[in-house]
This record gives C-alpha cells, structure tokens and sequence, in this order.
C-alpha cells in the first residue's frame, strides 16, 4: 500500500501475511543456521520417539 515518506515521496512496500509453517520455511531458506538448528531438533525428537516406542514395546510383553 503506498504510503508518503519522509522526503513528500510515495512508496510502495509489500505486506505478506504469513502462517508459522510458511514463515519457518522463508527463514529457512535464508538461514542455514535456522535451518540446522530445525533439523538437529527434528533429530532428536526421532531419537526420543523410538525410545518411547521401544519401552511401550517392552512393557507391552
């Protein structure tokens, strides 16, 4: 939506709204930080939901 700057200008600015899955994704794409931090925790997450799995199984013999 254009708007006057500071120096009597219009300027035009774009506005993208955003849901968090979609905003992870731009962040993602532009920090390989964001995106290994992401990936070290998907990790771990795997780990601990085997481990579940694997005690469920245990408890269930």
């Amino acid at each position: 939506m254009p708007e006057p700057s500071q120096n009597g200008r219009t300027d035009a600015t774009r506005v993208y709204h955003l849901g968090q899955r979609d905003t992870y994704i731009v962040v993602a794409q532009l920090s390989p930080e964001f995106t290994a931090r992401v990936v070290d925790r998907w990790q771990e997450l795997e780990v601990q939901a085997a481990a579940l799995l694997r005690l469920l199984l245990h408890l269930r013999c």
